[in-house]
């Protein structure tokens, strides 16, 4: 898990980030508010999970969300734990790629030196201004082909099913559960890959 670099990007990287203030995106998503309730604060440390998939929708990596919404540290934590992997050659698809960019090349400037591209995904764009999907919409980006760049909803559909059985648990039986529930999508991902080849 990415867990041991978080502490690299620290809980203000929003704030010290400059993002281009032209008027490009005006996306509504709850992701691009970082926040959370102070409702919900005492109830649970751990407030969810923040991963990331391969374009077959492998899950790769991941990060445990701590007493916070979804904050810039948690993909650049996931990022850097797949640059380690990877390298510097990759893509990325974010809900909130087009406010999430400055942030990951002024932490990885390698990735645009190695012209990475971000993107938002393909059913997250249509929330996003008429200018921001056409700059940031995979469908309108050189080599990213037909990528949807929802793999991760996909997975969190059948992840959603694990919520209220590990809402209760202590920290190592919530992780133990949803490793091994990662594990089980991930081989069947990777049979119904097989089978896909097959049949060509």
């Amino acid at each position: 898990m990415a867990d041991r670099y978080q502490n690299d990007f620290g809980d203000n990287i929003e704030s010290t980030t400059r993002v281009p203030n032209d008027g490009s995106c005006s996306s509504d998503f709850r992701a691009a508010t970082l926040t959370i309730t102070s409702r919900q604060l005492p109830l649970y440390h751990e407030t969810g999970i923040f991963g990331s998939v391969c374009k077959h929708d492998i899950p790769l990596e991941f990060t445990n969300m701590v007493l916070s919404g979804e904050r810039y540290k948690y993909p650049l934590a996931v990022v850097k734990a797949l640059t380690e992997k990877f390298g510097f050659n990759i893509n990325i698809m974010y809900d909130i790629g087009c406010r999430f960019k400055p942030a990951l090349f002024a932490k990885f400037p390698e990735l645009e030196r190695a012209g990475s591209q971000v993107a938002v995904g393909v059913f997250h764009s249509y929330a996003h201004s008429m200018s921001c999907q056409v700059k940031n919409n995979p469908r309108y980006l050189k080599g990213a082909g037909l990528l949807d760049g929802e793999g991760l909803e996909r997975l969190w559909s059948y992840l959603g099913g694990f919520v209220s059985i590990t809402r209760q648990m202590s920290s190592k039986r919530r992780l133990l559960t949803l490793s091994h529930a990662l594990a089980h999508f991930k081989a069947k991902r990777i049979a119904s890959m097989r089978k896909f080849i097959l049949l060509l």
